[in-house]
C-alpha cells in the first residue's frame, strides 16, 4: 500500500487547519493542531455542545492524504463502537412501545435459542446484551471482517455464531452465569440489533434509519458502504514506522456494533439528544425514561478501561473532576471517535478522526472549553447614562472579562471597558455613558488557565435625556409592524379625550418627525408615517399625554 511520510503530512497539515469555526477560538485550534501532531492524526472534526445548541465546530487536516481532500462539515468517519450506543438507543424505541422488555428473555423473540453451553442457561435479557454482561464472548471476532460490505445476513451470522452452526464454538461464551460479570463485547450489541429485526420483521439498518437516524437528521449516516456517499468517507490510516498507511474500507458480519459511518456534525445531533432527555429540534426522539436507563449504572463493580457501564453508554471518571457519559469507537481500521457529555455542566463534545489513536487530551480540553461558553442576556436597568450588562454563568468560570463598545465590531471601545475583569458574577453595571446612544457588550469566561471565546453580542440603548423609559407604552397603543420597512402604523385607542403628542426620534436623540400633536378624542385612531427615507436602524417612538412621557424602541430593516 502507498505510504505517506511524516514530513509530507506535516506540510499538508499546515495548509488546512481550523476551518469553519462557529466561534473565534484560536487558542483551542492551536492546541488541537499540536495534539494532532503528537498523536499522528491526519484529519479531525470536533464539536462542542451546550444545552440544545452547537456552539463550536472545527475541522483539521485531510480526509484523504493521497488526494489532499480536506476534512469538512460533510466528511464521514468510521466511528465503530459508537454504533453500539446507537444500536441500544434504537432498541429502546421497542422498549418504549412495549414490544421489548429490558428484563425479558430474548429467546421469546428469536427463531433460534441462545444457550450458554458451559452451564445450559438459556435466560438472556436485553439488559445483559446492552450492558456487556451476557456471558457472550467475541471469540474469533476479527475473522469475520471483510473488505467492503458483508454478504452474510445479520440473522444468519447470529444464529450460526450463538447456536450450533457454521461459526459456533464453545469459546463463543464465557463459562459463567449470564448477567453476573462484565466483558466488553461486539456480538451482544449486534444480537440486540437482530432482536429488532425479529420483532419488527424489518432489517435493522432500515428500521434504525427510519425510526432513529432520520428524526435525528443523521441523513448521511449508515452502517453499509452501499448506504452512504463513499466520496465523503475519510480514508482511515495506520501510522507505521514514521509513515501513514491507508486502510481499505472494511465491513463486518456483526455490523451494528462495528461499521457505523457518520460525520461529527451528525453525531453531534445524537449527543445533543441524549443531553436533552431525548429531545432534538422539538422532536422527542427518545423518551426521558429511555435516556435515564441508558445512563444508569447497572453494577458499580462492572468497571474496566471504558468505565462503569450503563445501557449502551460508559461512565468515564478520568477527565478531570467531571463525570461524563459517552462512548469510544475505533482504534482499529484507521479510525477513532469519541462522544461525551456532562449533565452537570450541560455540555457535550464530539471528536472524529481518521487515525487509530484516541485523543483524550483533546476531548478533555474541549470539555474545559465547553464549560467556558457564555450566553449574554438583554441589558436591564437602562438609564440615560448606564445599564446593567447581564449573562448566564458558565460552569467552568472563575471570572469574566467584559467588553463594551460603540460598534458591533468592537473596534471602538468605551474607555475602561475593554477586557475588564468583573469577577465571578452574572451582571455588571456599566456607567459613565452618554444618553441616547447605542452600545454593544460581550463577555469571555476564564477558568484561570484558559479563556473562552467571545460571547454573542448584546446591544443596549441609553435613554434620551428627559424621557422616561417604558417598554410598554400603554394598553391603548399598538405598533405594527415592528420591525418595519417603509411604513410605520400606530393604533391609538384612548379611553378619554386627551392632548397627545407622538414623535419619532433617532437613537442619538434627534427628533425626526412629529406624527401627531393634538387633542385626541376617545375611541380608535390610526396614524401612519412613511419611513422610506430612513436608513435601517433602531429608533424611539415617544408618546406624551398629560404628564406622562414614555418611549418604545422600533426597528427598521
Amino acid at each position: 500500500m502507498k505510504k505517506i511520510t511524516t514530513l509530507l503530512f506535516i506540510f499538508l497539515y499546515a495548509v488546512v487547519q481550523g476551518q469553519n469555526n462557529t466561534r473565534e477560538w484560536p487558542e483551542l485550534n492551536a492546541y488541537i493542531q499540536q495534539q494532532m501532531q503528537v498523536f499522528n492524526v491526519p484529519g479531525l472534526s470536533a464539536t462542542i455542545i451546550v444545552g440544545d445548541s452547537l456552539v463550536w465546530k472545527s475541522h483539521f487536516g485531510y480526509a484523504n492524504l493521497e488526494t489532499q481532500i480536506p476534512v469538512n462539515d460533510s466528511t464521514l468517519f468510521g466511528v465503530l463502537s459508537i454504533g453500539k450506543s446507537i444500536t441500544t438507543a434504537v432498541a429502546m424505541k421497542l422498549y418504549e412501545n412495549n414490544l421489548l422488555g429490558l428484563d425479558q428473555n430474548i429467546n421469546e423473540h428469536l427463531p433460534f435459542q441462545v444457550v450458554n453451553p458451559h452451564n445450559n442457561i438459556s435466560y438472556f435479557t436485553p439488559r445483559m446484551l446492552m450492558s456487556h454482561s451476557s456471558s457472550i464472548s467475541d471469540y474469533n471476532i476479527f475473522n469475520y471482517m471483510s473488505i467492503g460490505d458483508p454478504t452474510i445476513p445479520l440473522g444468519f451470522f447470529m444464529q450460526n455464531y450463538l447456536s450450533p452452526g457454521q461459526y459456533y464454538y464453545m469459546n463463543n461464551y464465557f463459562n459463567e452465569v449470564p448477567g453476573t460479570n462484565y466483558h466488553y463485547c461486539n456480538i451482544a450489541p449486534s444480537l440486540t440489533a437482530y432482536l429488532v429485526e425479529a420483532i419488527t420483521d424489518m432489517s435493522f439498518k432500515h428500521f434504525a434509519r427510519n425510526s432513529f437516524l432520520l428524526p435525528l437528521e443523521m441523513n448521511s449516516s449508515g452502517w453499509f458502504l452501499e448506504d452512504i456517499n463513499t466520496d465523503k468517507l475519510a480514508k482511515g490510516y495506520d501510522y507505521v514506522a514514521g509513515a501513514f498507511q491507508p486502510n481499505p474500507f472494511y465491513g463486518h458480519m456483526s455490523y451494528p456494533a462495528l461499521t457505523l459511518r457518520t460525520s461529527a456534525l451528525e453525531l453531534t445531533n445524537y449527543v445533543m439528544m441524549l443531553l436533552n432527555d431525548g429531545l432534538f429540534n422539538g422532536n422527542q426522539v427518545l423518551q426521558p425514561s429511555s435516556v435515564e436507563a441508558m445512563t444508569t449504572i447497572q453494577n458499580p463493580n462492572w468497571g474496566g478501561s471504558f468505565g462503569i457501564t450503563g445501557l449502551g453508554m460508559y461512565r468515564r471518571t478520568d477527565m478531570g473532576n467531571r463525570v461524563v457519559w459517552g462512548h469510544n469507537g475505533g482504534s482499529i481500521t484507521g479510525y477513532a471517535a469519541q462522544i461525551y457529555f456532562c449533565n452537570e455542566e450541560n455540555t457535550g463534545v464530539v471528536v472524529t478522526t481518521n487515525s487509530n489513536q484516541y485523543v483524550d487530551p483533546i476531548v478533555a480540553k474541549l470539555l474545559d472549553y465547553a464549560a467556558l461558553i457564555v450566553f449574554p442576556d438583554e441589558a436591564t436597568n437602562i438609564t440615560v447614562n448606564s445599564f446593567n450588562a447581564n449573562w448566564q454563568q458558565a460552569p467552568g468560570a472563575i471570572t469574566y472579562f467584559l467588553d463594551v463598545a460603540y460598534d458591533s465590531l468592537f473596534s471602538d471601545y468605551v474607555e475602561g471597558f475593554q477586557n475588564l475583569d468583573v469577577g465571578l458574577t452574572a451582571f455588571f453595571e456599566v456607567t459613565g455613558l452618554a444618553p441616547g446612544l447605542n452600545y454593544y457588550y460581550r463577555l469571555r469566561a476564564s477558568n484561570g488557565s484558559d479563556i473562552g471565546p467571545n460571547s454573542g453580542t448584546i446591544n443596549a440603548y441609553t435613554l434620551l435625556t428627559g424621557i422616561v423609559y417604558d417598554e410598554i407604552l400603554s394598553p391603548e397603543v399598538m405598533i405594527f409592524p415592528n420591525p418595519f420597512t417603509d411604513n410605520l402604523i400606530i393604533n391609538y385607542s384612548p379611553d378619554v379625550d386627551q392632548q397627545t403628542k407622538i414623535s419619532l426620534w433617532s437613537h442619538q436623540g434627534q427628533l425626526l418627525e412629529i406624527i401627531v400633536d393634538e387633542k385626541i378624542r376617545a375611541g380608535n385612531h390610526q396614524f401612519s408615517m412613511s419611513t422610506v427615507k430612513l436608513p435601517p436602524a433602531v429608533y424611539f417612538l415617544v408618546m406624551q399625554n398629560g404628564n406622562r412621557v414614555v418611549t418604545r424602541r422600533v426597528v427598521k430593516y
